[in-house]
């Protein structure tokens, strides 16, 4: 009876034309229906990955095609062959798997995934497809090499969401106290970059839980020299767990570096300019420098029915 619902649910998500309510059910309902051995699904560029249905991201990778499917078109549409692509908090690994493909051997992927359960989920998913321009890094980006401890709340990891690990202790708020920690070795993006004498960056994905700003002050000269576009999260709440808040960002990016910022989400128009920070609470969002060229995609609406389309393209 559990494969028959969960077999339903899938073709649930597969044909409805938007999330909606539907997007709420499964998150749910769906936990109670995963299997002690993980359930194949396929990225729309035909990566095979195993999905765990009680965690978080694997779940919707597993229902819905992908996990951020906007976020996820718009990161495709960023990067070309031979392109060099940082994926900076990558989770259980779907940028980078996206982004092997399109690089393809001339060019490569730098994943950085300081939990171990997600690291290991992403090495078999790199082994299973025979990806050999993908380097896996079990280090967190900071702003200065340390150790630091990761930490994941009682709440996260009842619910199995490892994305959530932070490196900074927040504030106990009405998820509880800390759970679960981890040490992990931070390292500059800056000293990353010279110590593998890499020649370019062109795209940095980053959802790092709130450090982003840490780990953007370690990369200053990379910035400055390659001006790479940055697909990342601005998460007021976890900026201000780790002591600053996104205005910060912005003096970085904007006001210092150069760069601009688009909002991305699901729209009949094309993404719009930022013209400030204030009153943003969470948002995803592409940094581009002024003085590079805008990316086509930058032109074109976030239709959510035709990002929905391919991102299930691959089931």
């Amino acid at each position: 009876m559990s494969a028959l619902f969960r077999f339903l649910m899938k073709l649930w998500g597969l044909t409805s034309v938007a999330p909606g309510y539907r997007y709420h059910i499964i998150e749910r309902y769906a936990p109670r229906l995963a299997t002690a051995k993980p359930l194949s699904s396929k990225l729309p560029n035909g990566i095979r990955v195993s999905c765990d249905l009680r965690d978080h991201v694997q779940r919707h990778i597993y229902y819905w095609g992908l996990y951020e499917p906007v976020e996820s078109w718009v990161f495709t549409q960023l990067l070309k062959p031979g392109d060099t692509m940082f994926d900076a908090g990558a989770n259980v690994g779907q940028y980078s798997l996206l982004a092997s493909t399109i690089v393809q051997a001339q060019g490569s992927v730098h994943s950085f995934e300081p939990a171990a359960v997600n690291r290991q989920k992403l090495s078999e998913s790199i082994a299973n497809n025979g990806l050999v321009n993908i380097r896996l890094n079990g280090l967190a980006l900071w702003d200065r090499p340390e150790v630091l401890t990761m930490k994941l709340d009682q709440a996260d990891l009842e619910d199995l969401n490892f994305g959530s690990y932070s490196v900074q202790q927040r504030a106990v708020d009405e998820n509880g106290p800390f759970d679960e920690t981890d040490s992990v070795q931070a390292i500059r993006i800056d000293d990353y970059v010279s110590e593998n004498r890499l020649q370019a960056l062109n795209v940095i994905k980053m959802d790092i839980e709130g450090s982003e700003y840490r780990a953007l002050q370690g990369s200053r000269a990379t910035l400055i020299e390659f001006r790479p576009m940055i697909l990342m999260e601005l998460n007021q709440l976890a900026a201000q767990n780790h002591g600053g808040d996104l205005g910060d960002l912005w003096r970085l990016l904007v006001d210092e570096l150069g760069y601009d910022l688009f909002a991305i989400e699901p729209s009949p128009r094309p993404p719009v300019r930022l013209e400030s920070i204030k009153g943003i609470e969470r948002m995803n969002v592409v940094a581009v420098h002024k003085d590079s060229p805008k990316p086509a995609v930058l032109d074109l609406p976030m239709d959510l029915k035709t990002i929905l389309a391919w991102a299930r393209s691959g089931q």
